[in-house]
């Protein structure tokens, strides 16, 4: 916003005619028209007097002025002072803004590299099969060899981990004999995926932050 845009709404705003304000601030209406258009610039007494008309907040009015318009206005002590208090705020935000975005890119970088060289055992199981009860007396590869099918009652047991080629059972009437059947991978492990997911957030959450500090320059 220009400056004498700011001044005629801050006028109008506490709803005082040209003729009125021009009184209040003790300064001549057609010099108040000058800077109400933007022809004159108001030395550092008469900025004071319109400051108090007004009821000015001269750091509110840095913030809404552009920042070409308050260069013509740095001789006036108050608006230097809200000028460097504003670019010092925006240092500070800026620097904010940069710290986060090397903590986020530098924690991401780590937490995605510790996922791809992570070694995880991935879940496993083991199934053994029993094809029926072997009775006393019998060879354990009865099951091999023709035998009624009324013989025949197959069981599977599962497990995560590997309890050998082969176990027996007791059971009533004899005992199973249980051997390995088959070794499936119950799929990757979560955690390296995990990992690599939240390592890649927080890389993105970096360049987010250097993005905001480079358009707030």
């Amino acid at each position: 916003m220009k400056f004498g845009d700011y001044l005629r709404k801050k006028r109008e705003g506490v709803g005082l005619t040209q003729p009125e304000a021009a009184s209040l601030a003790e300064i001549e209406q057609s010099y108040l028209s000058k800077l109400e258009t933007g022809k004159s610039y108001p030395s550092e007494d008469v900025f004071v007097r319109l400051v108090e008309a007004y009821g000015i907040d001269v750091q509110s009015m840095t913030a809404s002025v552009e920042s070409s318009e308050l260069q013509k206005l740095k001789e006036v002590s108050a608006v230097r002072s809200a000028i460097l208090i504003t670019e010092a705020q925006e240092r500070k935000f800026l620097r904010g803004w940069l710290l986060a975005a090397l903590i986020f890119f530098s924690a991401g970088g780590a937490t995605a590299m510790m996922g791809t060289m992570l070694e995880i055992p991935q879940p496993m199981e083991y199934t053994y099969v029993s094809y029926g009860v072997i009775e006393e007396g019998e060879s354990m590869d009865i099951f091999s060899r023709d035998l009624p099918i009324e013989r025949f009652e197959t069981d599977r047991q599962h497990f995560d981990s590997n309890r050998g080629a082969d176990y027996i059972v007791k059971v009533e009437g004899g005992f199973r004999h249980y051997a390995l059947d088959d070794v499936a991978q119950l799929g990757a492990p979560m955690e390296k995926a995990v990992l690599m997911m939240g390592g890649v957030f927080m890389m993105l959450l970096g360049v987010g932050s250097y993005f905001i500090s480079s358009r707030w320059r």
